[in-house]
């Protein structure tokens, strides 16, 4: 039989091990955000947590209504400040990001992430090649299309005016060499449209999350490294991953391969 200091000792360390954990477990869980009224109550609990300081637990909380399909700019500009304060800058230049994704003329996020992003981000690289690529990306798929069109009308009209005005063998010579140049444009211009939808799509910006995180010349811990990046730095995805780890390319027009664990995408 038990004595009386043993029951006591031993619903003390019931309570310690097993009832305590299990009672900051079910503090801990929140009730699901399923309306913007879950929302909004989420949100208002996680302003209040920011306003007594718990900007951890503000964090989580924010993060939470995100992942339910709720982030509006203020949750995640606000995000962005309670992973400031918590000394999270990667998950700050993510929250900021974002914010400016929902809503590209949101100022306050804007002026937030101008402060706290590392010089990783700002693109140093001025050369032909990075400013080609940076020029191909920015004209829009239906720029490329039109310019396709454009060249295949050009080069069909001038194949008409050649067979005109041309007599004999030499019509049909000039009709086909100028047929061939318009198909020709046609597929490169439609190839110019492909290729820009896949840069667009089949890519994805991230943050890197993780602080000194380290890229590699190829994916795996055996080849050889090549920057320590600070947490916040901005980097487009590559193509697919590939073992746990990804190639990037900076804003400066650098590249290498990095851990999936230390990206998230935006």
């Amino acid at each position: 039989m038990m004595t009386t200091t043993q029951r006591l000792a031993f619903f003390l360390v019931l309570f310690l091990f097993v009832l305590a954990p299990l009672a900051r477990a079910a503090e801990n869980t929140s009730d699901p955000i399923r309306s913007r009224e879950d929302a909004q109550k989420a949100y208002e609990h996680a302003n209040a947590l920011y306003g007594e300081q718990e900007f951890a637990r503000a964090l989580e909380e924010y993060q939470r209504i995100y992942r339910a399909g709720f982030g509006t700019r203020e949750v995640l500009a606000n995000a962005g400040n309670a992973a400031y304060h918590e000394g999270d800058v990667g998950r700050a230049v993510l929250a900021y990001h974002r914010a400016l994704r929902v809503d590209p003329g949101y100022q306050q996020a804007r002026e937030n992430l101008e402060r706290i992003q590392p010089a990783t981000n700002t693109p140093e690289g001025q050369g032909v090649g990075t400013l080609a690529a940076r020029w191909f990306r920015a004209t829009p798929a239906w720029g490329w299309f039109l310019l396709a069109e454009a060249l295949f009308v050009w080069c069909l009209a001038a194949g008409i005016i050649a067979v005109r005005s041309a007599p004999g063998t030499e019509k049909r010579s000039a009709w086909t060499s100028r047929t061939a140049a318009a198909l020709i444009l046609a597929v490169a211009g439609f190839g110019a449209v492909l290729l820009h939808d896949h840069l667009q799509h089949d890519e994805g910006d991230a943050v890197v999350v993780e602080d000194r995180a380290v890229t590699r010349l190829g994916p795996g811990e055996e080849f050889f490294e090549q920057l320590e990046l600070p947490a916040g730095t901005v980097a487009t995805i590559k193509g697919v991953p590939r073992n746990g780890w990804v190639q990037i390319v900076l804003r400066d027009g650098s590249s290498g391969y990095i851990q999936t664990t230390a990206l998230e995408r935006i």
